[in-house]
């Protein structure tokens, strides 16, 4: 395998090559500087690219050889050239290449979340599935995922509970936590209510996505939770503040003596305001 070519540093020495000699410069002017560093950097024909423009570098490569070195760079732990991530992206002959890579246990992860990335970016078919698989087992592919799930509409709503019984807790709250974004599904309010009940450690979060979902038949377990006396400040706060944004009524507020988080926000607010200016 030939030695991969370090674009960015390549751009690094450009750009300062045209900075050289200037004298110091405004933030703003620095990025405008830079930005048309990039732009004739991009349009230079380079020796180490054989007397080529970055572009053309890689505009003779086939879907096969522009996959194969994104996964080089990844597994190299070095960034994937812009270029490169540009040819890909316009080349809709490697898009079953990527699914491939996004399902590849043998690759590392980055070269599975920079193609899932990149099918993002190219819209490509069949997303719901590989996001929702991604989403349950790549963890550096999960974000992702998520994002994409969460503005796919509602299509993505029952390939996400054909997947909940059988995850894992982690996957649950995954899986609900794109499921709060879509109000307005039964099941979804009855999952977050079994999840508030039964997975303490992550109530807080369970509670915020009950308050983004907006069902209010969530309310009452919230209210419920609400009162547990073995429950620590920082959940009660996220539980008050999904009962609120569903248009309940917490009640009165509770005391959590001893609690760090409670503790350190009553130091807080009897600290004393500085004015002075």
């Amino acid at each position: 395998m030939a030695a991969l070519i370090d674009f960015d540093r390549q751009y690094m020495l450009f750009a300062a090559g045209k900075l050289r000699g200037k004298e110091e410069i405004k933030d703003d002017e620095l990025t405008q500087a830079l930005n048309d560093a990039m732009r004739e950097w991009l349009s230079a024909k380079a020796d180490y690219l054989g007397g080529k423009t970055p572009d053309e570098y890689f505009a003779d490569m086939d879907a096969r050889a522009l996959v194969d070195l994104l996964a080089e760079y990844c597994a190299a732990k070095m960034n994937v050239p812009e270029p490169l991530y540009g040819r890909i992206s316009g080349e809709i002959e490697c898009i079953p290449l990527l699914k491939a890579l996004t399902k590849d246990s043998a690759v590392c992860s980055a070269a599975r979340a920079t193609a899932l990335r990149l099918l993002c970016d190219m819209n490509a078919d069949g997303l719901t599935e590989i996001c929702v698989a991604a989403l349950l087992s790549d963890e550096e592919s999960a974000e992702t995922a998520a994002e994409w799930l969460k503005h796919a509409g509602y299509q993505a709503v029952d390939a996400l509970k054909g997947h909940y019984d059988k995850a894992d807790p982690d996957g649950k709250a995954a899986i609900l936590d794109v499921l709060a974004c879509y109000p307005g599904v039964d099941a979804t309010a009855d999952m977050l209510i079994e999840r508030l009940y039964n997975d303490r450690d992550r109530r807080a979060m369970y509670a915020n996505m009950a308050g983004r979902l907006g069902d209010e038949r969530v309310l009452e377990p919230l209210k419920r939770l609400s009162q547990l006396t073995d429950m620590d400040y920082f959940d009660y706060k996220e539980i008050v503040n999904a009962i609120e944004m569903l248009g309940g009524d917490p009640g009165e507020e509770r005391e959590f003596y001893g609690d760090p988080d409670y503790e350190a926000l009553r130091v807080a607010d009897t600290m004393p305001i500085n004015n002075d200016d």
